[in-house]
């Protein structure tokens, strides 16, 4: 974890989070439902990549996770398939080796396991 000065939280009637310390902590975060964030850095600042965060909740074995990224026709330029355990999960797309030109491109996260499934979508941004 990272060291940080202070944490800045617009509070609303509809807020809610916890936070948790301490060693062992992938342990102890649980969630209740399949979340996922969008891709950061968006718009990309760099040719390494992007990484999106997954949050995968305890209620079954073992996740399937395919992630696809599309150019603006549709066409796929990557494909990634990956098996992952309930938990919070860091997926990085590497982009680097793909000599993206700058413009919009579309993601397509899908999770499922034996009892859920879940599909994200969003766009990236490469100046």
């Amino acid at each position: 974890m990272s060291s940080v000065n202070h944490y800045d939280f617009t509070m609303t009637k509809a807020s809610m989070f916890r936070i948790f310390y301490g060693s062992n902590i992938e342990h102890k975060v649980t969630t209740e439902h399949i979340a996922a964030t969008e891709p950061y850095p968006n718009p990309l600042t760099n040719e390494l990549g992007t990484t999106i965060n997954l949050s995968l909740p305890n209620m079954s074995g073992e996740y399937q996770v395919r992630c696809l990224l599309l150019n603006s026709q549709g066409k796929l330029i990557e494909s990634a398939n990956h098996s992952l355990k309930p938990g919070i999960h860091s997926l990085k797309l590497a982009l680097n080796s793909l000599s993206l030109t700058g413009g919009i491109y579309f993601y397509r996260l899908a999770v499922s396991s034996e009892k859920s499934s879940q599909i994200f979508a969003g766009k990236i941004v490469k100046p």
